[in-house]
């Protein structure tokens, strides 16, 4: 199934961290190589990161920001990204965000995605683990066009805490959405066939559709296998 350039442009945000939390899993010993629990004073996010608002064909604004100890994304009918310049190179990694959801409003989708290249712009590769529409997905965008990969349905709920993750051991890709709270969740794995993609970003990202949508994010991880 194609999708025309969602457009998600690729909001990064990566941290300069010592290899610090280590976990086995499938015979892999993962270690943390960028970490951010977004846990500091309200501020701007930094000069590390180059925030992307893209307004869609109805017009839109949004701003990024650290507020109350968590990365905070304020939307209204726009796509949004944070792109940072740190790089991550390994064949198996896994990025992972805590969402909070907002209250009530308009509807959002948000992200983590890896391996790409081209980050933000019209031409950008990789893969996303997305949350929209009521499904957690795996898509793989090639020069901008997203192809869904595998999707599997979970509504989303207001004011929850989500874990969403997405690991990829070279082809072999998996994506998860976890309720912070009650553990509840779903999980879609898949194998792309195709092209690997070679890029070394990774992102939080995504949009919001038809209102206000405000989302905070917590304890963002990169963790590649040692």
């Amino acid at each position: 199934m194609k999708i025309s350039s969602f457009s998600i442009v690729v909001l990064l945000v990566l941290f300069a961290a010592g290899c610090s939390k280590k976990t086995n899993n499938n015979n892999c010993t993962w270690g943390t190589v960028f970490s951010d629990s977004f846990h500091r004073s309200d501020t701007i996010i930094g000069s590390d990161f180059q925030v992307i608002i893209q307004p869609t064909q109805y017009g839109g604004h949004g701003f990024a920001d650290i507020f109350n100890n968590s990365l905070r994304i304020s939307s209204d009918s726009v796509f949004w990204a944070v792109v940072c310049t740190h790089e991550v190179e390994n064949s198996k990694s896994r990025v992972s965000v805590e969402c909070t959801t907002p209250l009530s409003g308009g509807s959002c989708a948000f992200a983590v995605g890896g391996k790409l290249i081209y980050a933000g712009t019209t031409t950008q590769s990789g893969y996303f683990a997305i949350a929209m529409n009521d499904v957690i997905g795996i898509y793989k965008i090639e020069d901008g066009v997203m192809t869904a990969l595998a999707t599997q349905t979970y509504a989303l709920a207001f004011n929850h805490t989500y874990k969403i993750s997405f690991t990829c051991d070279n082809g072999n890709l998996t994506a998860s959405l976890t309720d912070v709270i009650t553990g509840s969740g779903a999980t879609v794995g898949t194998t792309d066939t195709g092209s690997l993609p070679s890029g070394k970003q990774y992102s939080i990202n995504g949009n919001s559709l038809g209102g206000q949508v405000v989302l905070l994010f917590n304890n963002f991880m990169i963790e590649t296998c040692q």
